[in-house]
């Protein structure tokens, strides 16, 4: 999955426009340990793939960019790409 940002998003002195986060070469061995980590960080949620949290955590994974990569994007496009993230974990 290709994440096009709203507008341009400067991380770190990188400016980004899109960022590829292959949700398709994870594994369960991945969502396990995402959702180990997750917890541990006392959160909660009766389906995880429904939390912001817990999405961003799988999209910085699947993209390999540190957590606070995803922290410091905009609002705007930290909802809609963790949306589009929980949308591919629960179809």
């Amino acid at each position: 999955m290709v994440y096009t940002f709203g507008s341009p998003y400067s991380f770190e002195g990188t400016e980004y426009t899109e960022i590829n986060i292959d949700v398709d070469a994870l594994t369960g061995r991945d969502i396990a340990n995402i959702k180990r980590q997750w917890v541990g960080e006392q959160n909660f949620a009766v389906l995880p793939a429904m939390d912001t949290e817990f999405c961003m955590m799988v999209a910085a994974r699947a993209s390999g960019q540190p957590l606070e990569f995803f922290r410091e994007m905009p609002a705007k496009d930290y909802c809609k790409l963790t949306a589009e993230v929980s949308g591919f974990l629960i179809a």
